[in-house]
């Protein structure tokens, strides 16, 4: 009978590659031996064989027997991979990693993260612009004749709002000649027109007009009054969000937990974003509305796919101008308590039982900024914080990628590992067991 053998053939144990060449040898099979395990016996040996094709199956050259002169044996075990490549080939199976394809979407837990983190900051330009902790913009609501609601509000610089604080502390406003000054201090409040008055760290210019408060007319000051329509102060800023510097490897590495994005904003302190919001595309959009007449803010991140992040807080700092008259801006206070603790998780006047259920459903916020406090716009730059954790280096061609997917196994070269592998093949029992083994520890094909 005749055989090829190959010297110093090399290979992967768990390749599919077969040799080309060999030489061509008349041997003898011994009796006894098994067609898994054959023994051969031949003349002319050489200590560089080390492998063997008998028909069309492959073998390993295991050991050379040397018995008399030229004369040795060849014990050989059959190299289940090559003799069934074409099988192997021809079989579709559900390939969870690859050297050759692979899914970059599908996260790869496959290598460790490392300690050490990038970190890339975001700034929010267009939110901060126009922000002025020094000057600002003094906001008051006052009962006033001049409104069809009976409330207007105006808009005063700094030094506006100290001639005002001049005129209600003064005594210009005491007009009434039959009784004496005293006494109508007594009788008459001004600060009780003084519905709400806040801060706001930006200017607010509109068209100006003589200032009408309860019975008081402080004509010959003009001051912006503010419209209805003018009410809400909108500040936008969008751009693009970094990649993970690993992002070649697979824009999994864009989401969570290999990135982690802070949105960090004034009073809404620190909140959470998810990555995977923006898996696909890095576009975002931030927009800060302010509502002047009552403080309140909301702010709502967007991506391509829709709103990322809402939430609401007390963008104002509240301004009390009389310790001894009833608080009216209390009501204020409340509306924005209860702003920020819907987007804390505190929902006021939500029974247990819903709060719970839509818990999961809200964004995590990490921390939020003091209510009516300067210190939130004097040390607050707003910006996206975007954090970036590594992963150890990658061996493509031994370890290969994840790909998850039904593949022919032809159309793919190189590493390979398959899950739940049925193989269609006349090999024996002991041989399909030994190639499923391969196919699903991971094998190359080549």
């Amino acid at each position: 009978m005749v055989i090829d053998v190959f010297s110093g053939f090399s290979k992967a144990i768990n390749s599919t590659k077969q040799p080309t060449g060999g030489r061509s040898i008349n041997v003898t099979l011994k009796e006894g031996c098994s067609v898994l395990n054959p023994i051969f016996i031949l003349h002319g040996y050489s200590l560089a064989d080390n492998y063997v094709k008998w028909g069309s199956r492959y073998y390993y050259i295991d050991d050379i027997v040397i018995l008399h002169n030229e004369v040795a044996e060849y014990h050989c075990s059959t190299d289940v991979l090559a003799t069934f490549k074409s099988d192997i080939g021809a079989s579709t199976q559900y390939v969870t990693r690859s050297a050759s394809s692979y899914n970059l979407k599908v996260m790869d837990n496959k290598y460790p993260t490392l300690a050490d983190i990038d970190e890339n900051i975001v700034d929010l330009s267009g939110i901060s612009s126009g922000i002025d902790v020094d000057n600002g913009t003094y906001v008051l609501g006052l009962k006033s004749k001049d409104t069809d609601t009976g409330v207007a509000f105006y808009a005063m610089t700094p030094a506006q709002f100290g001639d005002f604080c001049a005129y209600l502390y003064g005594d210009s406003w005491l007009t009434a000649q039959d009784i004496s000054v005293t006494l109508q201090k007594m009788l008459v409040d001004p600060f009780d027109y003084i519905i709400s008055c806040n801060w706001y760290p930006f200017d607010i210019s509109y068209a100006t007009r003589d200032v009408y408060f309860g019975f008081f007319d402080w004509t010959g000051q003009q001051m912006s009054r503010i419209p209805e329509s003018g009410r809400l102060k909108s500040f936008l800023a969008s751009g693009i969000l970094p990649q993970h510097p690993q992002v070649a490897r697979g824009s999994y590495l864009n989401a969570s937990p290999y990135t982690r994005l802070e949105l960090d904003l004034y009073a809404f302190g620190k909140a959470v974003l998810d990555p995977n919001r923006f898996l696909d595309s890095r576009s975002f959009s931030v927009n800060l509305l302010i509502d002047l007449f009552t403080g309140v803010g909301t702010v709502k991140v967007q991506s391509t796919t829709g709103i990322v992040y809402q939430a609401c807080a007390t963008c104002s700092v509240p301004i009390q101008l009389s310790q001894t008259r009833t608080d009216l801006t209390r009501p204020l206070t409340s509306l924005a308590g209860a702003a920020v603790g819907y987007a804390t998780e505190n929902y006021l006047g939500m029974s247990a039982s819903i709060a719970d259920a839509v818990k999961g459903a809200l964004p995590q916020i990490s921390s939020i900024g003091a209510v009516g406090s300067i210190s939130a716009y004097a040390f607050n730059n707003p910006k996206i914080d975007c954090i970036f954790y590594r992963i150890a280096d990658e061996d493509l061609a031994e370890i290969g990628r994840p790909l998850c997917a039904p593949r022919t196994i032809s159309s793919l070269s190189g590493y390979l590992e398959c899950d739940n592998v049925d193989l269609d093949t006349a090999a024996s029992k002991a041989e399909k067991q030994e190639i499923i083994s391969y196919m699903q520890s991971g094998f190359f094909y080549e």
